[in-house]
């Protein structure tokens, strides 16, 4: 199986799934590059090169462990950069289109990409009963905006929308098995 990113705008209940997708397909958590509060690690673009060297000794190794990622910047920054209050504005080296094309389609050659996309109503809801205090700053201010951007996104690799409100997890786990 290749490596799992599950993304979505906050709300969108990315932590259930991945917690289910992790135990069902004894998959490995990813370390975040982004904290939910402060924002991206110092040099985000190293974080991406050391992470896809990593990949790329891993598949030479046919015992090597699937991750599952809780965002992966390549998505997340370009989406939330211009929105979070917490360093704002794109990452350094994020603004490169000629390594993020590359970068881009070699974590697309490697991964699968689900994307939360439940109705905008439903990440309302989600988002008003956590509370603005529960989420980096700017985010509860530009949540549709950001909803908006996931719903759109263009990825060139393996991409699954799922959406909670119309499928189950089980549905979803039957898609990844047939892959």
């Amino acid at each position: 199986m290749k490596h799992i990113i599950v993304e979505g705008c906050d709300g969108s209940g990315k932590t259930g799934l991945i917690g289910v997708l992790a135990e069902y397909f004894d998959l490995v958590r990813h370390p975040r590059a982004s904290d939910s509060m402060t924002g991206p690690v110092k040099n985000l673009r190293g974080w991406v090169d050391r992470d896809l060297d990593h990949l790329d000794e891993l598949e030479l190794d046919s015992g090597h462990p699937t991750y599952i990622y809780d965002r992966h910047p390549l998505i997340s920054e370009p989406i939330y950069a211009n929105y979070r209050w917490v360093n704002p504005g794109m990452s350094e080296g994020f603004g490169d289109e000629n390594w993020m094309r590359s970068v881009t389609k070699d974590m697309g050659s490697m991964s699968i990409l689900i994307i939360c996309c439940p109705p905008y109503e439903e990440v309302e809801r989600v988002l008003q009963t956590q509370g603005r205090e529960a989420h980096m700053p700017g985010v509860f201010e530009n949540r549709y905006s950001i909803w908006t951007r996931y719903n759109t996104l263009r990825w060139p690799g393996t991409v699954i929308r799922y959406d909670r409100t119309r499928e189950t997890r089980q549905d979803l786990i039957k898609t990844l098995e047939n892959m």
